[in-house]
């Protein structure tokens, strides 16, 4: 029905905002979450689970300009895999797959998959001890230096190290089409010796497998060196001394389901790694 225009009795008004806050009072206790702390949430958003990755889905399905929108940390790879990437000095670099050189991103370039959150100063601050490793099981393990603050194993955490490394061993996708599982997919590593910069990533915990990709301690990191031209996914590292960690907890993870020809057609039901890769 059309009205003509003309004043709204106030109790018309009165009764509609009565309304409109009911509603918005009853969708709050259903989420959980009062409009207070629902501001202030930190929030892990991601593109798709990667389980889709995993399986071969390298469609592009988020532009670098709508990924930097979601927060000031974030990693990922390319669309087509071709080259892992992660979020550094307002926004996306590109590794390439032979020796890590890094490329800075378009804003209208596509991810196939990404993570990204925010990460603030007001996180726990960690001095690592030197010669802390990625790798390691002992006490200078960068997972024993950070467990104690990892107060809480089932959520996300978003960290950030930055100082000088004496070596990072990283690598990076190659440009893979047709598209295929990850696993089927040879890399070549590449050492750094003696370099600054910074690694960034997250922990999640492990029953996420197939919406994060993680170590065998929940931890993914990616690198790029102070001068923006060099980098790659995280293999290992040996700290040098005073490299510094920042760690903040999240408490929500927003992931996309894509609409995709890709995505819409690939069997998700398999977690593919070296013990069950296709043949």
């Amino acid at each position: 029905m059309i009205h003509n225009s003309g004043h709204r009795p106030i109790a018309g008004r009165f009764i509609a905002v009565s309304i409109f806050i009911l509603g918005s009072l009853i969708a709050t206790a259903v989420l959980g979450q009062s409009p207070a702390t629902k501001d202030t949430l930190h929030v892990l958003w991601q593109n798709m689970p990667f389980i889709a990755l995993n399986n071969g889905d390298f469609e592009g399905t988020v532009s670098v300009q709508e990924a930097v929108r979601h927060g000031n940390i974030g990693i990922g790879a390319a669309q087509d895999l071709n080259g892992e990437v992660m979020l550094a000095n307002g926004g996306f670099y590109r590794f390439a797959a032979k020796d890590g050189t890094a490329s800075r991103m378009r804003a209208g370039d596509k991810l196939a998959y990404v993570a990204v959150g925010r990460l603030d100063t007001l996180g726990a601050k960690i001095t690592l001890k030197p010669g802390t490793t990625f790798t390691g099981t002992d006490g200078n393990s960068l997972f024993a230096q950070l467990k104690p603050y990892l107060s809480n194993p089932n959520v996300y955490y978003a960290l950030r190290i930055t100082g000088g490394f004496n070596t990072v061993k990283a690598r990076s996708f190659p440009m893979t089409v047709p598209y295929r599982p990850i696993c089927q997919i040879q890399t070549e590593p590449y050492t750094f010796g003696e370099i600054r910069g910074t690694m960034a990533g997250f922990f999640s915990p492990s029953y996420m497998k197939n919406l994060n990709s993680a170590n065998s301690e929940g931890l993914h990191l990616h690198f790029i060196n102070h001068t923006y031209d060099r980098g790659g996914h995280v293999l290992d590292f040996t700290s040098a001394e005073g490299a510094q960690v920042v760690i903040m907890r999240y408490h929500q993870l927003d992931v996309g389901l894509p609409n995709t020809h890709t995505f819409s057609t690939t069997d998700l039901k398999t977690y593919y790694d070296a013990s069950n890769c296709p043949k």
